[in-house]
């Protein structure tokens, strides 16, 4: 067999061998998401925003006041904020909600734990495997705060997916981690509806 005959061999085993790593994640739900966080971590969609000048007046103000009702120092509240208003205007969601979100299911607290396998900032739930944390280095980052708020707001994203009806998804999302996904939906809308006037929106 001559170099071209091998060429030509070796490129079809590579174009076959990537035909079939595309069928693969077509059809593996999970795979897709594993694809999708990281190219998020690749990206690096994240702004942490060191002077007030980069920070809208409206970011500035749901800073300010997250922070002090939720005693968050400054630069991991700005950080967190600045996430929100990144992955917002990537995914059109309305940033406010994913805050609300933090808010309610663990005050911000990276550590939380709700006994039931939901942990971090957004008491992101287990979902069988630790798939969604291989591009932050491992299961050890649910407690990154920013991992975390990452991979909740995808997961929230992905429920809007299927019904884009803003309490619907909140309510799927909780289900997974919550006694009462009800209470705790009610409890999100609220506070979104305040930062709405924090935020100066009206």
């Amino acid at each position: 067999m001559n170099w071209r005959h091998r060429a030509v061999d070796g490129l079809a085993l590579v174009g076959g061998g990537m035909l079939l790593v595309l069928v693969v994640i077509a059809l593996q739900p999970r795979l897709q998401s594993l694809l999708e966080y990281r190219l998020l971590q690749l990206v690096d969609v994240s702004r942490t925003v060191d002077t007030a000048d980069d920070f809208s007046p409206e970011q500035s103000r749901v800073t300010r006041w997250l922070g002090r009702r939720y005693r968050v120092a400054r630069q991991p509240m700005r950080a967190l904020v600045a996430e929100a208003y990144a992955l917002g205007e990537q995914w059109q969601i309305d940033p406010l909600v994913l805050l609300a979100t933090a808010a309610v299911q663990s005050r911000f607290n990276p550590l939380a734990d709700n006994g039931s396998g939901a942990v971090g900032v957004m008491l992101t739930p287990p979902l069988g495997g630790d798939v969604q944390w291989l591009p932050y280095g491992g299961n050890n980052a649910r407690f990154d705060a920013v991992a975390n708020f990452r991979v909740g707001a995808l997961l929230l994203r992905d429920e809007w997916a299927i019904d884009p009806n803003l309490e619907v998804g909140l309510m799927r999302y909780t289900s997974r981690m919550r006694d009462d996904p009800a209470a705790t939906t009610e409890r999100i809308v609220a506070l979104h509806q305040r930062l709405i006037r924090v935020a100066g929106r009206g």
